[in-house]
């Protein structure tokens, strides 16, 4: 707990530095009112403790100013006076408590303990209504998002002519924006508890990785003739083995940052082997000739909503919280980040990534069912209904439509499916209640029907909690048709 002590006599103050820094908590101090209110939002100050007599403004008045400003902040009066009318003021206007000279430290330390509690908790209460306010936020935005990828994905499977082609490559990169904003909040608010369990190795190729990474920044390349220049060590064009998406997400962000502020010129990216605490990896550099960034904003770019980031949100656009969710990745995976920068003429990160170069894994043919499925589609937004039903007869798939967990309950009882496609929030009856329903029927009556949750919501161990309820599989809106496809393909070939 950050606490501001407030008292224009220095000896008070150094009496009251002595008594509390046993019990750990961050102390400044100052003997002007005036400052201590600069101090308070510079320095995010919890509690204040402030005499009530002082020459340049009173305690009371302070204490006034600062429920004005900032409301959430404690305040313990203290003085020497055994005042009933400062008293009576100091708690109309919410001092958490009111101490008289001499100090009795004991008493003193038990109320910032009891503060201490108290911030703890509301944080912990304000926590919560913030992740439950981004995920309902992410799932309301993935819902509607799969419906404009899909039909995108469609279209481009359509005859069209050049201008067409133009405005579906619009909205497709609109959309596409779009999602990685919403997986960015959703990084925001689950990163601090992510661990490892959370992330997948998977077997990648660096060269088309990267490319398809720069390929997304093409349009806004061209137009700023902005060129890249790659080099990659020739051992890391092998198969390698490590966190892909982990390594897509940083890679994306800090291009993403290089094209971002820069005007002009070249972004160079370079990848060679490196050993890092006996570990076996990745260096990567990636540099631009942008803006850059002044050296006593190095530590303060990868903090979320720092001050830095403000301002260049304002002038460059974006959330601001790529740096910050790239250094929260590296640190969960075991890999580091360092950068250095000439304001004016440009910026270099580069970063260490865990992985390993492996034998690659030997393809297996993909096979196409020519089987004509039969698919139930349990989902309550109308123009996804919409859009499953299109991609599934792309593939000449049957499909019928269940507004709800109920709905599909009574079709599945009334008719035979190959698979079912399971929405998880829906009225009536959510898609695990309808799973497990299924399970139990089976388990009277026999047989299997393949069920794929299909659900907005994306967080560590909602996979294996989908698994837990009775489901086959498990995919996240907006939903990808080649995905999709091979999903179905693979639980009904």
């Amino acid at each position: 707990m950050k606490i501001l002590i407030v008292d224009d006599e220095e000896r008070i103050i150094k009496t009251m530095i002595e008594a509390l820094e046993p019990a750990g908590y961050e102390l400044f101090y100052t003997t002007s009112p005036l400052k201590a209110l600069e101090m308070i939002s510079s320095l995010k100050i919890d509690t204040v403790i402030s005499d009530i007599r002082m020459s340049e403004m009173d305690g009371l008045e302070l204490l006034k100013k600062i429920k004005q400003n900032y409301y959430h902040i404690r305040v313990i009066i203290i003085t020497a006076y055994q005042d009933m009318d400062s008293i009576k003021d100091a708690m109309n206007y919410f001092a958490s408590a009111y101490l008289t000279k001499p100090i009795q430290f004991t008493e003193l330390i038990a109320k910032l303990s009891q503060i201490d509690k108290e911030i703890n908790k509301e944080d912990l209460k304000q926590n919560e209504i913030k992740t439950e306010f981004l995920n309902h936020m992410n799932h309301e935005l993935r819902t509607p998002l799969t419906a404009i990828i899909g039909a995108v994905e469609l279209m481009k499977n359509a005859f069209l002519n050049d201008y067409q082609k133009e405005l579906l490559g619009i909205i497709e990169e609109g959309g596409e924006k779009l999602f990685r904003r919403i997986k960015d909040l959703l990084y925001f608010t689950e990163i601090k508890n992510m661990d490892t369990s959370f992330f997948k190795m998977k077997t990648t190729y660096l060269d088309p990785l990267l490319n398809n990474i720069i390929k997304k920044f093409q349009k806004e390349c061209l137009k700023k003739k902005i060129v890249f220049d790659v080099k990659i060590e020739e051992d890391l064009k092998s198969c390698l083995e490590c966190y892909e998406d982990e390594l897509s997400n940083i890679l994306f962000q800090l291009i993403d940052n290089a094209v971002k502020f820069s005007s002009k010129g070249s972004i160079k990216i370079t990848a060679e082997k490196k050993f890092l605490y006996h570990k076996k990896g990745i260096l990567f550099k990636i540099h631009d000739n942008g803006i850059g960034i002044r050296q006593d904003e190095y530590d303060r770019i990868f903090d979320f909503f720092s001050k830095s980031i403000f301002s260049s949100i304002k002038n460059f656009g974006g959330l601001g919280l790529g740096l910050a969710i790239v250094k929260e990745l590296l640190k969960k995976i075991g890999g580091e980040i360092e950068v250095e920068s000439i304001p004016g003429q440009g910026t270099t990160f580069q970063f260490f990534f865990p992985a390993e170069k492996v034998e690659p894994k030997p393809e297996i043919e993909k096979t196409e069912s020519d089987k004509n499925l039969k698919v139930l589609v349990v989902e309550d937004n109308a123009i996804n209904q919409e859009i499953f039903v299109k991609l599934l007869s792309y593939k000449k798939w049957n499909s019928e439509i269940a507004e709800n967990g109920k709905i599909g309950i009574d079709k599945f009882l009334e008719n035979r499916y190959d698979l079912i496609l399971m929405d998880i929030q829906m009225p009536v009856m959510d898609g695990f209640e309808a799973a497990r329903t299924i399970r139990g029927i089976e388990k009277e009556k026999g047989g299997h029907v393949p069920i794929i949750a299909v659900t907005a919501f994306h967080m560590k161990g909602y996979d294996v909690l989908c698994k837990m309820e009775g489901m086959d599989d498990y995919m996240t809106k907006p939903v990808r048709m080649e995905e999709l496809y091979q999903k179905i393909e693979k639980l009904c070939v």
